[in-house]
């Protein structure tokens, strides 16, 4: 497998595929490269980006969003500029979402961070801080669903993240759920 060695080398080794086989199906090598978890997600976002046959080429390639030379071409130089913060179970984010592929514009995150930039999410801004629904719903224990309800209604933003009178909040049931404990 191709990893980094401790001089900050990629070393692209070849590997045996499909093992040693008689006949037109010969094992064949290729990269050991190509095995590495980011080698799939750069092929992906390539697809994306670049391929119309794509299911999701509508939501990136389609709004003009690709990936900037030279990671577009050369797999090595996404690695080197991505690969020293990469951890197991992070994604590639783009930090403006209608921005392209780039150095400057990507980060590793997890599935809730990404799920706090998104293109529709709604945004409630209180006491000076901006957050998604889902975020304040986090601080207040008020459910997403009814923050983004009084958003759409036109609700005075001092009302937004106000409880609704005589319930209980998912925070205040979660907090005396656990005092019980």
């Amino acid at each position: 497998m191709a990893d980094m060695a401790n001089d900050g080398v990629l070393r692209n080794e070849k590997k045996l595929i499909g093992g040693r086989k008689k006949g037109r199906n010969k094992g064949c090598y290729r990269p050991a490269i190509t095995e590495h978890p980011i080698y799939g997600l750069w092929k992906r976002v390539r697809g994306r980006c670049h391929n119309p046959l794509s299911p999701l080429y509508r939501y990136y390639g389609g709004r003009g969003i690709v990936i900037e030379e030279p990671w577009a071409s050369d797999f090595a130089a996404f690695f080197a500029d991505m690969a020293p913060t990469w951890v197991a179970g992070l994604t590639i984010e783009r930090k403006d979402n209608n921005g392209n592929y780039c150095k400057s514009n990507c980060r590793w995150a997890t599935k809730t961070e990404q799920a706090n930039n998104k293109r529709d999410n709604v945004l409630v801004e209180h006491d000076g801080q901006i957050k998604t629904a889902a975020q304040w719903e986090r601080e207040t224990g008020i459910r997403a669903s009814i923050i983004r309800r009084r958003v759409h209604r036109g609700n005075q933003p001092d009302n937004i993240l106000n409880p609704v009178d005589g319930r209980i909040t998912i925070w205040e049931v979660r907090r005396n759920s656990e005092s019980r404990i």
